[in-house]
């Protein structure tokens, strides 16, 4: 096990490890292996599901066999108010939107939620702020500026407004992440934003759709910089 976290612990393994799984849900975005309506669905789901447990596995491993104490929470608050910050202003641009979704159901609405904290909240950080931070986490620029390009180009065929906020989100998890914030918190806000852009607005357009919300993901990335590199010391432990 300890051979297997060692090479955990080299960011190209990592990125090897997850390029078949990237692949697959460009495929499946893109329409290149012929499924249609609710078969596709369902393989897209089948491939999140893959990437949830095969980085759950992979970052027990890591953990199970780093002998390092856990990160301290000397930093836990400022990373988790910049998650907060996150959420709330996705939750005031999804208020300011005409096409909040009044239909849905409070128990749909909680289900929605569950599903996507767990699917693709879990699933993405387990990997790129779980394995991909760990490994990389002797090099500020490479465990969330590289990490961050990567979120983004994994939303590539959604289109390149997608992928720049995204990326800005990245940055924003990233940020907290190397400031001591824990996989579950970043998972929360990752599938709670995911939740509000797709459940509660989902015809919304804050997500790049005009210049305001260009100028804000903006001032997003440059608050997450700034606090990452006001103290921009290598974590202790990333658990």
């Amino acid at each position: 096990m300890k051979a297997l976290a060692r090479v955990l612990a080299r960011p190209a393994v990592v990125a090897l490890l997850f390029a078949p799984i990237a692949l697959m849900l460009w495929g499946l975005q893109l329409g290149l292996f012929g499924l249609q309506g609710s078969a596709r669905v369902q393989a897209f789901e089948i491939a999140q599901l893959v990437m949830l447990v095969s980085g759950g596995v992979f970052y027990w491993v890591a953990c199970r066999a780093d002998a390092a104490p856990p990160h301290g929470a000397r930093n836990a608050g400022a990373a988790l108010a910049l998650i907060a910050a996150a959420v709330a202003i996705s939750a005031q641009f999804a208020a300011a939107d005409a096409h909040l979704n009044a239909a849905i159901g409070p128990v749909a609405a909680l289900a929605s939620l569950a599903n996507l904290v767990l699917v693709a909240g879990f699933a993405e950080e387990l990997w790129f702020r779980g394995l991909w931070t760990r490994a990389a986490r002797t090099s500020l620029v490479l465990a969330v500026g590289w990490g961050a390009l990567a979120f983004g180009l994994l939303h590539w065929p959604m289109g390149p407004g997608r992928v720049a906020t995204t990326a800005a989100l990245g940055l924003l998890y990233g940020a907290a992440r190397w400031r001591g914030a824990p996989i579950w918190a970043l998972a929360l806000a990752h599938g709670a934003v995911n939740w509000i852009g797709s459940t509660v607005a989902p015809a919304a357009t804050w997500r790049f759709g005009a210049l305001p919300s260009q100028a804000l993901f903006c001032l997003i990335v440059l608050a997450a910089v700034w606090i990452v590199l006001r103290r921009g010391l290598p974590m202790e432990d990333t658990r």
